[in-house]
């Protein structure tokens, strides 16, 4: 079992969120990309259908788009719960030594309790 390393975790928070961010992206770009292909399609099949085909094309985006923000939202909790956890092993370490160094005084001499 490796030590704890708070770096470690800290960075891959930082990666999910990065994540997070480029899934959006990726995603707008894919309904675009769908949308634009629906909307050609369906534009060839015939004239009369060229307003449908608009709202094909926009729905197909929205729907991607839709997908895209659940998806990062997902990335961003996670990469919150993992900062939180990190925040909470600082707190937690921090009162340890306090408390230590509180109940053996004479173990202890950079704590000044006064």
């Amino acid at each position: 079992m490796s030590d704890y390393d708070e770096k470690t975790i800290t960075e891959f928070a930082l990666k999910l969120l990065t994540k997070a961010d480029l899934t959006v992206v990726l995603f707008g770009v894919l309904g675009l990309f769908s949308g634009s292909i629906a909307y050609l399609l369906i534009n060839a099949a015939g004239p009369n259908l060229s307003g449908f085909a608009g709202f094909a094309g926009v729905v197909i985006l929205a729907v991607c788009m839709i997908i895209a923000m659940g998806r990062a939202q997902a990335l961003r909790v996670q990469a919150q719960t993992l900062l939180c956890q990190v925040q909470i092993e600082r707190n937690t370490r921090a009162m340890a030594s306090y408390l230590y160094h509180w109940l053996n005084p004479a173990q202890s001499t950079s704590v000044d309790l006064e």
